[in-house]
């Protein structure tokens, strides 16, 4: 299982949360990595013989027959539900070894007006990296110079002018250990604004949190970046979404995203989701609109199961906080 990422509070620095409330597990541990690619041969230069029942299996395999055969054509299988198909959605997501997605968030939280933006970066190891490219409130920069944050087994690395002005380095990225990430998050926690939103972070949260909807329904089709697609949309209650974390992530993450839930008025999340033909996602737009707060969140997966190419800081340009194994 990847574990969520995208929670609220944490210096803003919403990838660690599901890491920190872990004692120094991250948040993606791969249930399947990807299937090694079998190599096609040619059997052009093969015996007759050998061609011969090449040909053969290939008419059992395809239901053709011959002149005096009887075999029936095999019968088409019958469309899946909308809710099948958030099913297998979730199901190919957690079968990912590696994805690249990018997220914004625009809407009002609080009275101020919010334009978020941040790429995501997951490979098997575990390693993440999330680079959050823009934070505004009401047009303030909350991380001036954006951050960036990779996320190992033992460590993480992070570059944030914040984190850099806290341990008193003039050095651009911090590597520290997951237990002193969680005691500096909490000294901090107050003096900066959380990411907003409640319901977001990887591939595999996001769908996962669509299998709670009662009332999933298919919409129309149309395409993704030139790829065909069906839309489906439907609603999940904000109790549900914290039970399926509670459930797949633990309740202390449950917990601090029932408090964002609480502080924005939240009560149902309204979804849409775009899956290719073979279910998998390539857009999800989720509608948080609470009594304190109206935002929309929309991820776009660009890859799935290719290099995510995640970039280590140079050892020149990072300091390392004293007790970081």
């Amino acid at each position: 299982m990847r574990r969520r990422t995208g929670c609220s509070g944490c210096w803003a620095f919403s990838p660690f949360c599901a890491a920190m409330t872990g004692g120094g597990t991250t948040w993606r541990v791969m249930l399947k990595s990807p299937e090694a690619e079998v190599p096609v041969r040619s059997l052009v230069s093969r015996s007759p013989l050998w061609a011969a029942v090449v040909g053969a299996i290939a008419i059992v395999a395809t239901g053709c027959s011959s002149p005096g055969s009887t075999a029936k054509p095999a019968k088409p299988k019958p469309p899946v539900s909308a809710r099948q198909a958030i099913a297998l959605s979730a199901r190919n997501v957690a079968s990912w070894g590696s994805d690249i997605s990018t997220t914004t968030i625009t809407g009002t939280d609080g009275g101020a007006r919010i334009n978020f933006a941040s790429a995501l970066r997951e490979e098997s190891g575990p390693f993440n990296e999330t680079v959050v490219t823009s934070y505004k409130r009401d047009g303030k920069d909350v991380l001036p110079g954006g951050s960036d944050a990779v996320v190992t087994p033992t460590v993480y690395y992070i570059r944030a002018a914040v984190a850099s002005r806290y341990f008193h380095t003039t050095k651009p990225w911090v590597e520290l250990s997951p237990a002193t990430f969680l005691a500096v998050s909490a000294k901090m926690h107050n003096s900066i604004p959380g990411t907003p939103g409640a319901f977001f972070g990887d591939p595999v949260l996001g769908v996962g949190l669509l299998t709670t909807s009662t009332d999933v329904r298919a919409v129309g089709t149309g395409a993704v970046n030139g790829v065909p697609v069906t839309e489906y949309e439907g609603a999940y209650s904000a109790a549900s979404g914290l039970a399926y974390i509670t459930a797949t992530l633990g309740s202390a993450l449950s917990a601090q995203e029932s408090k964002q839930v609480t502080a924005m008025g939240l009560t149902t999340v309204r979804f849409r989701a775009w899956l290719d033909p073979q279910q998998r996602p390539l857009k999800l737009v989720l509608i948080e609109a609470g009594t304190h707060a109206n935002l929309t969140v929309t991820q776009t997966i660009v890859s799935s199961n290719q290099a995510a190419n995640i970039q280590f800081p140079l050892a020149s340009e990072t300091y390392v906080v004293p007790g970081t194994s």
